[in-house]
């Protein structure tokens, strides 16, 4: 673990004397750009540690057609955070680290947020499109082959980058590892060809997935993220996340209990609090039952918060609310 935390920063700081023979006089934009990578490397070293440590092979977090239909959707965001090799990480973190994208995004006035917001919708929708691309091999031209392929790294993410990029400065040049020069509008492309070439079990489709999304963003197909909506979107990241690996039996939350109801089809969630014997359970209920779909599903889901919160104040308005007369479902 030490080497390949030695080999990272090594490589990072070489990268750093590049930028500085390169461009003199904004010695503290690379500065907070050294800080801003190192935090990235950090986390994906981290994660790499973990996985080290626990003994966990690249195939038990990456995202394959067979673990997701078995509901192993967690792997959606572990499999951009992991990768098979030494050599793909740090292959993964200079190419990340030569695009320089928060030094571009400065200067186009978007910044450390614009990397951040945009980044969690290339390695959701990334992920999506993978798997989404496997489904049609599979069962569109009956190729078995896609069934356990696994998709690892954070390349998705890097290409993703490289892509929007190359539409937002199409004029500019990109240095590869600072030997290899690319215009940038033909980088996503001529990168995906290199990188099938030279590493031949590389994810050529979780490369195109990255791509595909980062023209969706850079064209503004898909647009509109600030700090709302990427907050609320790892909420629910992080619900599905937990509630897949509950489902999937990968790990068990004993805060946790989900079992079915009088419906096979819905299911009641429990969140049990260990000490004080409350419990929090919400059921989902068959459409035919609502009166006014929207706001009974609203007052159910608010009654579930003041069983366990125990607020009579908001207990009293709430019920006023639900128990008011509403117009009949149309």
């Amino acid at each position: 673990m030490e080497i390949r935390k030695a080999t990272l920063e090594a490589i990072l700081w070489l990268c750093l004397i590049q930028k500085r023979l390169h461009i003199s006089g904004v010695q503290l934009r690379i500065k907070i750009k050294v800080q801003f990578y190192s935090a990235i490397l950090n986390l994906v070293r981290e994660v790499e540690a973990f996985e080290l440590k626990k003994n966990i092979g690249y195939s038990q977090v990456g995202l394959s057609y067979e673990t997701a239909i078995e509901g192993h959707h967690w792997r959606i965001i572990t499999s951009a955070f992991s990768h098979i090799s030494i050599l793909h990480l740090v292959f993964n973190m200079s190419a990340l680290w030569s695009l320089g994208v928060v030094e571009q995004m400065d200067h186009m006035g978007l910044g450390v947020e614009f990397y951040l917001h945009y980044t969690l919708v290339l390695v959701v929708l990334s992920g999506v499109l993978v798997l989404g691309a496997y489904h049609l091999l599979i069962q569109k031209f009956k190729l078995e082959y896609f069934r356990r392929v696994t998709a690892v790294g954070y390349s998705c993410v890097v290409f993703g980058w490289m892509t929007i990029l190359a539409v937002k400065q199409p004029s500019s040049k990109l240095d590869l590892f600072g030997f290899l020069s690319l215009p940038i509008s033909f980088a996503p492309f001529e990168s995906l060809i290199f990188t099938s070439i030279i590493v031949p079990q590389a994810s050529f489709l979780g490369h195109l997935s990255g791509i595909i999304v980062g023209y969706s963003i850079g064209w503004g197909l898909i647009h509109g993220m600030n700090n709302y909506w990427a907050l609320s979107m790892l909420g629910w990241i992080v619900l599905v996340f937990v509630f897949s690996l509950k489902q999937s039996g990968t790990y068990d939350f004993n805060f946790l209990d989900i079992e079915s109801v009088t419906d096979p089809s819905s299911q009641s969630l429990r969140f049990l609090a260990s000490g004080n014997g409350r419990t929090l359970q919400m059921s989902a209920m068959p459409l035919k039952q609502l009166r006014s779909p929207g706001i009974d599903y609203i007052c159910t889901r608010w009654h579930c918060f003041v069983k366990l919160i125990q607020g009579t104040t908001a207990k009293r308005m709430i019920t006023e609310v639900c128990n008011s007369q509403l117009p009949p479902a149309t």
